[in-house]
């Protein structure tokens, strides 16, 4: 599961490297029509990901995925209540064993992302948000690029559903 993958070239980088169940899911339908289209015209034989147009706090997961991955969307949840739905998702969308990898911006970023109001979180604090029903594999900060060459400061967790 890529929560906000868009048209983002994880899955087909998980694709390319065979992996035969691999779910994206982002609240753009354009970001998900260009990912879709980049897949047909790539090649007809190329395994499908599931492509699913949602919000995730009012989606449901119809199944647990041995892999969430979230690269930036969970940061865009500030209030209390819209990050325990978060939670609740993944914990619904995931079993015990299941990995859990986001990726935040770091108390160090930017107050804004496109536009909207984000929460920044430590190693610690991410790691406490979901300690209920993970535990940490490994946890890095990292300063990424953007294409217009700013750098902002992210938090990576690897976690691991107990």
């Amino acid at each position: 599961m890529d929560v906000g993958g868009g048209s983002s070239r994880l899955a087909d980088e998980l694709v390319n490297r065979v992996y035969e169940d691999v779910t994206v899911l982002d609240l753009s339908r354009v970001a998900v029509d260009e990912a879709r289209a980049r897949f047909v015209t790539n090649a007809a034989e190329r395994i499908q990901p599931t492509w699913v147009v949602a919000d995730i706090l009012s989606w449901d997961p119809p199944r647990q995925y041995a892999l969430w991955h979230d690269r930036a969307v969970f940061h865009f949840f500030i209030t209390d209540a819209d990050q325990r739905t978060y939670v609740e998702k993944v914990v619904a969308g995931t079993s015990r064993g299941s990995h859990l990898v986001i990726a935040t911006f770091s108390p160090g970023g930017p107050e804004m992302c496109s536009g909207l109001p984000v929460a920044k979180w430590s190693k610690d604090g991410l790691a406490q948000r979901f300690a209920e029903h993970f535990s940490v594999v490994d946890a890095l900060e990292q300063e990424h690029t953007t294409p217009s060459g700013a750098t902002q400061p992210f938090t990576w967790l690897h976690m691991v559903r107990h």
